[in-house]
């Protein structure tokens, strides 16, 4: 199945579960750190595993029907995404909740990790929905064109994939062409250079991290998402902007006093920004 971008696939995948329950967990594990969402709160985690497992497990004891987790590269392992977390915990909380419980996991970083490859998760807990999109593995910005892929072992699997086909095709979604869902087809073994995005991370994090920047050296993708160097991120992101440099602060994404970089551009376009990013820092690292 192909639509137009990944919030697509979830807006549907939303609309089958939500109607069932009456409030909804999802783990989210996003490309700079990982964030649990527990109906509208956000509890923000560190590194270490225990943490991350145990609030995982506060938010299973909620009635929920369906957990979303993503791709893990900064301050969590892919151990602590995949197995410290404990897929086996979704079961328990299946068990003791007595219905089932789908995992929905997103997925479009997967094949930009720069430590070797991802686990897949459908191995591990088999009531799972993936979802994914190639703007970004295959350097296809505006294009979205993706997927949504049920395990077939997945509880209900024929009734999710006719609802989930039947709400692309009539909520108003721009599909893709025809031709381009039979050409990302052939594609699923291709990805972009992943040594491209390193280098410039590697550039761009040491160049930073030198000048008092706190950031986590991210495992993939291509973004950074360090600390701000005062309190207000919508600020600091103002006076980065006035040195020519645009980023988007923190609070977007649910993390103040944070700001998010991509480093997606040209090696020139990096070059050029390093001495704005060090004007700012002067003016609070001391």
């Amino acid at each position: 199945m192909h639509c137009s971008q990944v919030a697509d696939y979830l807006s549907n995948i939303l609309r089958y579960f939500v109607l069932q329950v009456k409030k909804v967990a999802c783990i989210t594990v996003v490309a700079f750190s990982p964030q649990v969402l527990v109906g509208s709160s956000a509890d923000e985690l560190g590194s270490d595993t225990n943490t991350v497992a145990n609030t995982f497990d506060r938010a299973l004891d909620e009635p929920v029907s369906y957990v979303a987790i993503g791709p893990v590269f900064a301050t969590a392992s892919k151990q602590t995404g995949y197995e410290a977390i404990g897929l086996a915990r979704v079961a328990d909380a299946s068990r003791r909740a007595g219905r089932s419980i789908a995992l929905v996991t997103d997925e479009p970083y997967r094949r930009i990790a720069f430590d070797g490859p991802v686990p897949w998760v459908f191995p591990s807990y088999a009531n799972t929905i993936l979802v994914t999109s190639h703007s970004k593995d295959l350097a296809l910005p505006g294009e979205r064109i993706g997927f949504i892929a049920a395990s077939p072992s997945l509880e209900g699997a024929d009734e999710f994939v006719a609802g989930a086909t039947f709400a692309t095709r009539t909520l108003g979604f721009v599909n893709a062409p025809a031709i381009q869902q039979r050409a990302v087809a052939t594609l699923q073994g291709v990805t972009v250079d992943p040594a491209i995005y390193r280098r410039k991370r590697d550039r761009l994090w040491g160049a930073l991290t030198s000048m008092g920047y706190d950031i986590v050296k991210p495992g993939g993708a291509f973004y950074l998402f360090p600390r701000t160097l005062h309190a207000d991120d919508v600020a600091f992101v103002r006076e980065l902007q006035a040195e020519r440099i645009l980023t988007v602060p923190g609070v977007g994404f649910g993390r103040r006093g944070h700001l998010r970089i991509s480093y997606c551009v040209e090696d020139e376009t990096i070059e050029r920004a390093l001495p704005g990013f060090e004007r700012v820092a002067k003016r609070y690292v001391k």
